[in-house]
């Protein structure tokens, strides 16, 4: 199974690592340069755009955002708006060609 990696934070990045072990092709992007030649060096196929990543991912595409969200204890507006914003960037790099044919 082939599934892209948006956020490479802890939880990001761990996930990557348990999929590749288990024998899945992981091609990752962050925001940070940094996290993602970490993570190529473990296996995982950089990207350096959202469209990059899109490009990189064999059709049907599955990509997992993990990314900031809310706490439901102490709500965060701007984080709120962050994560919508990284949603919304995806899109159009993924849709419509992401559909199978």
């Amino acid at each position: 199974m082939q599934l892209g990696m948006i956020g490479l934070g802890r939880m990001g990045a761990n996930m990557v690592r348990r999929l590749i072990n288990k024998g899945h092709s992981c091609v990752v992007f962050d925001r940070s340069p940094q996290a993602v030649n970490e993570l190529v060096k473990e296996k995982a196929i950089g990207a350096a755009s959202l469209a990059e990543l899109a490009k990189k991912l064999e059709k049907p595409r599955a990509v997992w955002l993990m990314v900031p969200g809310l706490r439901a204890s102490r709500p965060d507006h701007r984080r709120q708006i962050k994560s919508t914003a990284e949603v919304s960037r995806c899109a159009p790099a993924l849709a419509p060609a992401s559909q199978s044919t």
